[in-house]
């Protein structure tokens, strides 16, 4: 509907916010994700997500408004929320944290990587009608994560090694 009254309204150009979140399955991928990665849906968020951007591209067909599909990875700035904050304030609590030998690889953006992309995409007609999955260049492993942010936080490091065992358990 936002779409719609978008182009009734003479909008030039309409992006969307979409989610990497059903490109992902169980939360990880071990693989580099594009616009043109598998789809899972998980979850109904994730369905929802997809299913919007299905909806705005066929709907692009018809309307003078043209779309811009951003998909971004988990994004991190000041007093971040989601599972930053989580973790932030975990980090900020006089609890040890058993993350020390964690070797995944997750993707982030940073927020002001996220207003500088939308900006260009504003201005920039070769981003009309196209979807694209948005990262830092810099894939971290969470345990690199919670190192960066314990030393920028000015905190004393509470993390430790678990065997890997205790985990799958």
């Amino acid at each position: 509907k936002l779409y719609k009254l978008s182009d009734k309204l003479n909008v030039k150009k309409f992006i969307f916010f979409s989610s990497i979140s059903f490109q992902v399955k169980n939360g990880f991928s071990s693989e580099v994700i594009s616009e043109k990665s598998k789809i899972y849906f998980e979850s109904l968020y994730s369905y929802s997500k997809y299913k919007s951007e299905e909806e705005i591209k066929n709907l692009s067909k018809n309307l003078n408004t043209k779309f811009i599909c951003l998909r971004p990875a988990v994004v991190y700035g000041k007093n971040p929320p989601g599972n930053f904050g989580k973790l932030s304030f975990l980090l900020k609590s006089r609890f040890y944290l058993p993350l020390n030998n964690i070797s995944n690889k997750r993707s982030i953006l940073s927020i002001i990587n996220l207003v500088s992309l939308t900006e260009e995409c504003c201005l920039n007609e070769k981003a009309d009608n196209e979807t694209f999955v948005i990262s830092d260049d810099e894939i971290i492993s969470t345990t690199s994560l919670v190192k960066k942010i314990t030393r920028y936080a000015n905190l004393n490091e509470k993390i430790f090694t678990l065997p890997i065992i205790f985990f799958n358990f």
